[in-house]
């Protein structure tokens, strides 16, 4: 069973709102509306399956909405400084150290 949870929040609030939908065009709508209207909106698709004893194993999974884009590019901007500063050390330490 799928369930996806379009969770809804301002920044520097505590209130936190969420819905839930079967299906994920419909969250994203949902989605598309409350981030026009200025809330942060995060979509988690939320699987469970029964094992033999008929006990829930719920597993939560961030779907791909909205600020992974943003994250995403600071994420690759932070590895390109990171690759940078070592490039930087290395020349360093090759110039000054292994003379």
């Amino acid at each position: 069973m799928t369930e996806y949870l379009v969770i809804m929040f301002e920044s520097f609030k505590k209130n936190v709102k969420f819905e839930k939908f079967e299906d994920l065009n419909k969250a994203k709508e949902f989605g598309n509306k409350n981030r026009r209207k200025g809330l942060d909106v995060v979509i988690v698709r939320k699987d469970t399956t029964f094992n033999s004893k008929n006990e829930a194993d719920e597993r939560y999974y961030l779907e791909k909405f909205g600020y992974y884009k943003v994250y995403d590019f600071i994420n690759k901007i932070l590895m390109l400084l990171f690759f940078m500063l070592i490039a930087f050390f290395c020349y360093l330490y090759f110039k000054f150290v292994k003379k």
